[in-house]
């Protein structure tokens, strides 16, 4: 996750940016593979995607605050 903030990970955005590609399009098709397109956007990787989502949203109904103190 620090390469995706920090601008230096194996993103095809970031690897252009960087002058180790030659361009920063997604095997998708999309002009661009950024951080956002890669997580929010990427038709590869929406199994993936809903199956993480799912996990966050359960982890949010796990937890159970106790602000009786």
């Amino acid at each position: 996750m620090s390469c995706i903030r920090n601008g230096v990970s194996k993103l095809n955005h970031d690897l252009f940016k960087n002058h180790v590609t030659e361009e920063p399009s997604c095997r998708c098709g999309h002009a661009e593979e950024t951080a956002f397109h890669y997580f929010f956007e990427c038709l590869r990787y929406t199994v993936y995607r809903d199956v993480m989502f799912n996990k966050i949203i359960g982890i949010g109904r796990d937890v159970h605050l106790n602000i009786d103190t």
